[in-house]
């Protein structure tokens, strides 16, 4: 396919075949793509149902109405052909209601054919529509996409509600990325210079939605500053041992790594003496031949040491978009007493990490890869933490789930 169109899905059909966040694609240019819907669009309901949520042609399924299949294809057999393939986290339910609505949204994909006519519920009736299939601008898709997947942000910092809750919001564990460093060093800072106050709150919100990782780290860091160094120690997730693949290409990008980090936070830092032991065994196994570098990982010996803070409630609160070093932040604050999970489902990952870049050899995008694994995680691929409190449909709405962790805090025996 010498298409930009069929290049992109080419390149998107090979990384999602391998069913990790950690392996994936980029463009340098958006391809040129034909992108069509058929005047009207559908959107995840809360009975999982793709429900019409816009209708602007006639003859078109009304608002409110449910699809039922297309072309005699239920919802599932047409994702699994149209979405599923070509999708990065199709896999993951959390991301259903993300992915589900393209089954009716055309996106130039030439491998594919969309559905010619589809059967709709409504009001207790079935109906068939002929779907007329016509382009959609760039636009259009967008508000479509917006509606479908809000775009929210959230900041890095500490605040204290008028409900009495410490609520720290935790943007990315980047630290590699030096403002990303300098933000989360800010909150460290925050967090120690207003210790008293957070020790006599009500409860610890941990925010980390839209938070999609980087270094597990900089969460232990995070948390070491809210409960002690003893007591994170005492509960961090341990696995056996990390394999890092030893090449030269490999070496070079963890030594720009080890330079930019050590200039960033400085070399006697923890992260950044960390990163030059990577480096150096990296190296030493590229000198000696050996295709892997074994790096042992300390094993937690519990001191019992108690949370600096006191028994109080942490309510972790989470979104899809939760993976890689974010999900390894989840399984340590679950792992804490009096820890309630609420919000939306997390991602999920292997246990893969470390990502990197190759330039593809067109010249027009590159491909991420990870270039270690762990050994003997307890967490295993691809499983999500599950929400005890879901929210999901309010995700986006920090007032609305400010009052709700409030209601919630409140109910819990003393």
């Amino acid at each position: 396919m010498t298409t930009a169109a069929g290049h992109f899905y080419t390149k998107r059909a090979f990384t999602v075949a391998f069913q990790d966040v950690h392996v994936g694609d980029q463009l340098y240019a958006r391809p040129e793509r034909d992108r069509r819907w058929p005047g009207f669009a559908t959107a995840l309901n809360s009975n999982g149902d793709l429900e019409v949520f816009r209708r602007d042609a006639e003859a078109t399924p009304p608002v409110g109405a449910t699809l039922i299949s297309c072309d005699a294809e239920p919802l599932q057999a047409l994702f699994e052909r149209l979405i599923a393939p070509f999708c990065h986290g199709s896999w993951l339910t959390t991301n259903r209601g993300g992915d589900l609505p393209y089954i009716l949204l055309d996106s130039g994909n030439p491998f594919v054919e969309v559905p010619t006519a589809c059967t709709f519920e409504f009001n207790g009736s079935t109906q068939d529509f002929v779907l007329n299939w016509e382009p959609a601008s760039d636009a259009l898709f967008r508000e479509i996409l917006d509606h479908i997947e809000p775009v929210f942000e959230v900041e890095t910092g500490l605040r204290l509600t008028y409900t009495n809750l410490a609520w720290v919001s935790i943007a990315s564990f980047n630290d590699s990325d030096p403002a990303i460093a300098e933000t989360l060093a800010d909150l460290r800072n925050d967090i120690e210079t207003r210790h008293s106050q957070i020790a006599a709150a009500d409860a610890i919100v941990l925010d980390v939605r839209g938070n999609n990782g980087g270094a597990t780290s900089a969460g232990q860091d995070v948390a070491a500053a809210i409960w002690g160094r003893a007591y994170v120690n005492d509960h961090r997730p341990t696995f056996e041992q990390t394999e890092w693949r030893a090449s030269e290409f490999n070496l070079e990008l963890v030594n720009g790594f080890a330079d930019q980090i050590a200039d960033a936070i400085g070399a006697d830092a923890p992260l950044a003496q960390e990163v030059a032991t990577i480096r150096d065994g990296i190296r030493s196994a590229v000198e000696n031949g050996n295709s892997f570098f074994i790096q042992t990982q300390d094993q937690v010996v519990p001191t019992g040491t108690p949370s600096s803070v006191g028994p109080i409630p942490v309510i972790l609160l989470t979104h899809g978009s939760c993976v890689s070093a974010c999900l390894d932040f989840v399984d340590l604050v679950m792992a804490f007493d009096q820890s309630l999970h609420v919000g939306a489902e997390t991602g999920g990952d292997t246990r893969y990490l470390e990502v990197v870049y190759s330039d593809l050899p067109s010249g027009k995008g590159r491909i991420a890869f990870p270039t270690a694994i762990h050994r003997g995680r307890d967490r295993g691929d691809n499983v999500t933490y599950v929400p005890s409190e879901d929210w999901s449909a309010e995700i986006t709405n920090t007032p609305v789930l400010e009052a709700r962790i409030s209601q919630l805090v409140s109910s819990l025996p003393e």
